[in-house]
């Protein structure tokens, strides 16, 4: 379907929160073949690889809530339109996706004007559209020390039970994003003192940066690669059910499924990926590690963003709500 058609899409993508909102009228793409990339095409191409599908599905939620299917001529966008999908994103999503959602049209609207595709006094005036303002409840969640001993227990025998060990290890010992986990390799773990580094090369926004971990993951990485065998490639490859190595580096996905088998095996519910980065935070917080060292380690540009990453606050909520009794008979 092409947008073209104008129908809407505002039932389909959210059922029961936005069917009543009107169809808005972006200008739909010329059917014609061009060969310079338009400004969506050039605003993910200047993101790194990392950061591209969030900002594209950031892109698409835009045209979802315009009621528009397929590509969209972005330099076309009004003021007016803008303010409806920031309207629509409010009321749709929590408050921090529908920031990001809006933060993705300015961004893709910046690159439209400045190839010359949207009028300056327009795109200030979408640049000029208020934040949106509240605060969702904290994603994701800390994984304990017990936990964590559960999940390494649930690895199993030979080489994918040493690769999951080891995965686990970079995972909470050095709060790598996964994309930055599969992204390793041999020569990204190296010996330093009575521990090790792991050299991140390629972190989000392109930054690179070296993680001090403790000697039990450089024993784990000389066991694992003990069965994987020295030389470059993937750090962490796929291992067959039947115990054979393919070489190919693990996904993300295929990460967040490890994570999701191992916990469900060690009985500690739900682990993301990203909890493990959380837990790194919070332990090296609730150690007294300064803020500023705690963001450099874990490759962010600014302290706030860390700050989210702390879950101290939850567990000492829960050991508060243990204290407080109730005069009734259960």
């Amino acid at each position: 379907m092409r947008r073209s058609d104008h129908k809407s899409a505002l039932t389909e993508a959210a059922p029961g929160r936005l069917a009543h909102a009107p169809e808005l009228q972006l200008v739909s793409t010329r059917s014609n073949a061009e060969t310079t990339p338009g400004p969506e095409a050039l605003y993910l191409a200047q993101l790194a690889p990392g950061s591209r599908r969030a900002a594209a599905f950031r892109l698409g939620r835009c045209a979802e809530l315009a009621g528009l299917v397929g590509p969209v001529e972005w330099g076309k966008t009004t003021y007016a339109q803008a303010v409806e999908i920031r309207g629509r994103a409010a009321e749709a999503y929590a408050p921090r996706t529908a920031s990001a959602i809006v933060a993705a049209l300015r961004a893709v609207c910046r690159v439209a004007w400045r190839v010359g595709d949207m009028e300056g006094e327009e795109y200030h005036r979408i640049c000029d559209l208020p934040p949106i303002r509240g605060e969702s409840a904290p994603v994701g969640r800390y994984v304990a020390r017990g936990e964590l001993r559960a999940l390494f227990g649930a690895c199993g025998a030979g080489p994918g039970g040493d690769r999951d060990r080891l995965l686990l290890a970079i995972l909470f010992g050095a709060g790598l994003r996964r994309a930055e986990l599969c992204d390793l390799t041999e020569a990204d773990i190296v010996a330093e003192g009575a521990g090790a580094l792991v050299v991140v090369r390629r972190g989000k926004g392109r930054k690179g940066r070296r993680v001090p971990v403790g000697a039990a993951v450089w024993t784990l990485t000389e066991r694992w690669l003990g069965s994987r065998g020295p030389g470059p490639g993937p750090l962490l490859c796929s291992v067959t059910r039947g115990g054979r190595l393919s070489g190919r580096a693990l996904s993300g996905e295929a990460v967040r499924q490890r994570l999701a088998t191992l916990a469900a095996r060690a009985g500690v519910g739900c682990v993301r990926p990203h909890d493990a980065r959380r837990s790194f935070a919070s332990d090296l917080l609730d150690r007294g590690v300064d803020l500023a060292v705690v963001a450099r380690l874990l490759g962010h540009a600014s302290i706030q963003v860390t700050a989210g990453y702390d879950r101290r606050g939850e567990v000492a909520a829960r050991d508060a709500a243990d204290l407080v009794s109730l005069p009734v008979d259960l």
